[in-house]
């Protein structure tokens, strides 16, 4: 593991941690470029893996050994001081626009929010049931409490990370929400 957490940098509210394994470098470089105008920090965590990604606004950390989902996320967090951290999968991009401000906003609206899951599309726009974590036939397009949320695109209140201890790196892969919802 290489680094410390840093100075923040131009958005002291956010920093974007994504995640990767290495052998998506074109998809990586796209969620990159997809953040990149948002003026925030940015982590991406190489999961037991090296890679070269250039990264405006932020940094690389490598992990020696694969940690999983979790702990790779917990490597991330532990890199920025941000006080609200995204995470975006290394296949995912972000696609609405000024996403830093409406995420920030949306956390000084509501203090006790201590997540928010982004609602994730595909190439035709649509959103598979199976990413609309509520029970019953809630619609993709509307917001509503969960008993779980996407990690790979979501933002999290830091303080909220924190009092839930972070990620369960027992987990490893999948479900690692359920402990922070």
């Amino acid at each position: 593991m290489t680094g410390g957490p840093p100075e923040r940098q131009s958005d002291p509210g956010l920093c974007w941690v994504l995640l990767t394994m290495g052998d998506r470098p074109d998809e990586l470089s796209a969620s990159v470029s997809s953040l990149v105008g948002e003026s925030s920090e940015i982590v991406v965590v190489h999961n037991g893996a090296e890679g070269d990604v250039e990264v405006p606004n932020g940094r690389v950390v490598s992990a020696r050994e694969n940690l999983g989902v979790p702990g790779g996320r917990d490597l991330g967090v532990s890199e920025t001081q941000s006080p609200i951290i995204g995470f975006l999968d290394d296949d995912a991009r972000l696609l609405t626009a000024d996403a830093a401000r409406r995420i920030s906003e949306t956390f000084e609206r509501d203090p006790g929010l201590g997540a928010i899951s982004f609602r994730i599309v595909d190439d035709r726009g649509a959103s598979s049931r199976r990413h609309v974590p509520r029970i019953g036939s809630a619609s993709a397009e509307r917001s509503g409490p969960v008993v779980s949320f996407l990690g790979g695109a979501c933002a999290i209140r830091r303080s909220a990370y924190e009092a839930a201890g972070g990620y369960w790196a027992d987990l490893f892969y999948a479900h690692e929400e359920l402990e922070l919802a």
